[in-house]
This record gives C-alpha cells, sequence and structure tokens, in this order.
C-alpha cells in the first residue's frame, strides 16, 4: 500500500518529535515527491532541510541522533 502525504507527514512529524532528524528527513522526502499541492511541497521541503540542518549540527557536535539534547 503506498503512503498518502498525510501518511507520510504525520509520521514525519512524529518521529522529529522523537528526535531522529535523520530517518525524519528521508520522510519528509518522501512526502514532498507525493505531495499534490504547491504548498505541501514547500513545506515538506522547509521540514526536510531543517531536520538535515539540526542532524547534520549534532552529528558535528558528536551528540546523538536527537533535537532532545541540550
Amino acid at each position: 500500500m503506498e503512503m498518502t502525504y498525510k501518511d507520510l507527514s504525520e509520521l514525519a512529524a512524529k518521529v522529529e518529535r522523537s528526535g531522529d532528524l535523520s530517518y525524519a528527513a528521508t520522510l519528509w522526502e518522501k512526502a514532498e515527491i507525493v505531495a499534490k499541492s504547491l504548498a505541501n511541497q514547500y513545506w515538506a521541503e522547509c521540514r526536510k532541510e531543517f531536520c538535515n540542518h539540526w542532524w547534520a549540527r549534532l552529528k558535528k557536535k558528536g551528540k546523538k541522533e536527537t533535537a532532545l539534547n541540550e
């Protein structure tokens, strides 16, 4: 069964909140591909970039892949 934008974006947001930014970025990328509206495509692209940015920063600092680190 192929996932819809709604399914993927909800899962991506949940994964993002749990702190797995690398996986969340992958899910946002998939959501961007299946999105039908330009607004949803843009939102998914922005979330993907946000996750990639913070994942790279945390990785560079040697922290675990979580947005919840202080």
